[in-house]
């Protein structure tokens, strides 16, 4: 390729990530950076799809302002490889850092209800029951 761009780069890594590779994709994700000045929760969302979670939990907890969807991308990525106490932790402070959550968001939580592990299901369910109130005061 003669001349990378972000849209090639993004398609590049995409494609490396759903095939597998994810060693290969994080070098074209540096690539990237160097390109543009990318925001926190791309960076976040993209150490998430690669597997490299302590990474991302770093960015996170480094950056002086979140949104809704920094607070989706951890809670989702955290729930999807299997980190489901984690994400319900992190879904706690999020509520008690005033925002509220979503549809998109409540995805995250069943995720991490229905991979918990060793949680009792009461404790799921509260989460859950938790989060339907949390929706309805918005």
């Amino acid at each position: 390729m003669r001349r990378r761009g972000i849209v090639s780069c993004s398609a590049l890594i995409s494609c490396l990530v759903k095939n597998n590779l994810p060693a290969e994709a994080l070098p074209v994700f540096q690539q990237m950076q160097m390109m543009i000045v990318i925001t926190v929760p791309l960076c976040t969302a993209i150490y998430l799809r690669c597997g490299s979670i302590d990474r991302s939990v770093r960015v996170f907890d480094e950056m002086p302002e979140r949104n809704i969807l920094t607070w989706i991308a951890l809670i989702n990525g955290l729930a999807v490889h299997g980190r489901s106490r984690e994400a319900l932790k992190v879904f706690d402070v999020m509520k008690e850092s005033g925002l509220k959550p979503d549809g998109v968001l409540f995805i995250g939580v069943l995720v991490a209800c229905s991979h918990g592990g060793g949680n009792a299901f009461e404790t799921k369910l509260c989460y859950l029951e938790d989060f339907a109130w949390s929706m309805c005061e918005s």
